[in-house]
């Protein structure tokens, strides 16, 4: 409700009721007062001030990370999603050499968008600017998945911010992508009458600590909107051909469902595990917070019980999603 998912600062956000004191019969005097948190983790003490409660629960859910999961109909996961998110604020750092990987990414994702700029004024390239934190997130996931024994990983996505993620995550050439913006291409390796540059896929062996990883970005099909299916039905296919069972004994809890945007019905459900499904919301200088789904765009997700984490400005989200993909 208050978290600080506002890097702009534009909208002022009124504190419900419902978190006041005041709501609970408390107020001020009772700052010094301690209470029993009956907390179920190591990471927050059994006893506590209420002033340093107070501290605490807003450290975990106010500040750059808010986290939505009280809709989830299943209380034995909705109180693992508690326990793992308090206990992942309290206690996770990252080291000296993540924090040194995290800036090298950055760097690599904000260095190409503003040489793109330069090189090539007023050619669409549909840039990831402001969403670079994308690219550190992506990798994070692969890098996961491998020591997991993940050994294939599909990735479906809309425009914005795929040259960035074919460069700087799957590893293609940046000459090739000039030569492309320049209008050159190897006859060679063309294929049917071509596609513009970003609606290209790629794939490539990606190094981790457990192994190599292969990683495929579709291309994008003539309907965006269904792209979700497209990758879906690629993945089930690769377990499938890998006679993977392990990977397809859980229901995908918010992509296994696609939605028509003319009549609102739903497709047949398919088995094939889970799917991380990362939003990238721009903040407009005009936003007033009433867009045609709500604040977020992650909100029609909740209907099908799916966890969501948010976060505010560059603020990297995917340790706690690794945590909770186990």
């Amino acid at each position: 409700m208050i978290a600080n998912l506002d890097p702009l600062g534009l909208q002022q956000r009124a504190q419900p009721y419902v978190l006041n004191l005041e709501y609970f019969g408390l107020s001020d005097a009772d700052l010094e007062t301690e209470f029993f948190t009956n907390s179920r983790n190591a990471a927050i003490s059994g006893r506590s001030k209420l002033k340093d409660i107070l501290s605490t629960l807003k450290f975990i859910y106010c500040d750059t990370i808010g986290a939505e999961f009280a809709h989830v109909s299943d209380s034995e996961e909705r109180i693992w999603l508690q326990d793992n998110f308090q206990s992942q604020r309290m206690q996770r750092r990252f080291t000296v050499d993540e924090k040194r990987n995290i800036l090298w990414q950055l760097t690599a994702a904000e260095g190409l968008e503003r040489y793109l700029h330069t090189k090539y004024v007023g050619q669409k390239r549909f840039s990831l600017e402001g969403g670079d934190s994308l690219i550190a997130l992506l990798d994070d996931l692969v890098q996961y998945g491998g020591n997991a024994g993940v050994e294939e990983t599909i990735i479906g996505m809309a425009h914005r911010g795929r040259l960035n993620v074919l460069v700087n995550l799957l590893g293609k050439s940046p000459k090739d992508l000039f030569q492309e913006f320049e209008g050159h291409y190897d006859l060679a390796k063309l294929r049917g009458s071509g596609d513009v540059k970003y609606h290209k896929g790629f794939s490539s062996d990606l190094k981790t600590t457990s192994g190599n990883v292969h990683v495929a970005l579709a291309f994008n099909p003539s309907h965006l909107e269904i792209v979700n299916a497209v990758v879906e039905g690629s993945a089930r296919a690769r377990q499938e051909r890998r006679s993977d069972a392990k990977g397809v004994r859980r229901e995908c809890g918010h992509d296994a469902r696609f939605e028509s945007p003319q009549d609102g019905r739903s497709a047949r459900r398919r088995r094939f595990g889970d799917a991380v499904r990362p939003f990238v919301q721009y903040q407009r200088t005009d936003d007033n917070g009433r867009g045609e789904s709500g604040r977020f765009h992650s909100w029609s997700s909740t209907a099908a019980g799916g966890d969501i984490l948010r976060a505010g400005g560059r603020r990297r989200i995917v340790d706690k999603e690794q945590e909770w993909m186990k």
